[in-house]
């Protein structure tokens, strides 16, 4: 299966600092928005374990099995 390019960021909100690529070899960066949508979390299938990513209400990230 071949991969597809990465499509073009979105553009950033006004004041926010421009998503920068990473250079090749770099791992990819994701906004966490972009993972979590609107919802706040999502379940993340690794093999055969299913891990949750979810926002907390001060607004980090946790990630659990």
């Amino acid at each position: 299966m071949e991969e597809k390019p990465d499509p073009a960021p979105p553009p950033a909100p006004r004041g926010a600092a421009p998503v920068r690529r990473p250079g090749p070899g770099a791992p990819r960066r994701i906004p966490s928005g972009v993972l979590l949508g609107g919802r706040g979390e999502v379940e993340i299938l690794h093999g055969e374990e299913i891990y949750r990513l979810r926002r907390t209400r001060g607004g980090k990230l946790i990630l659990t099995k």
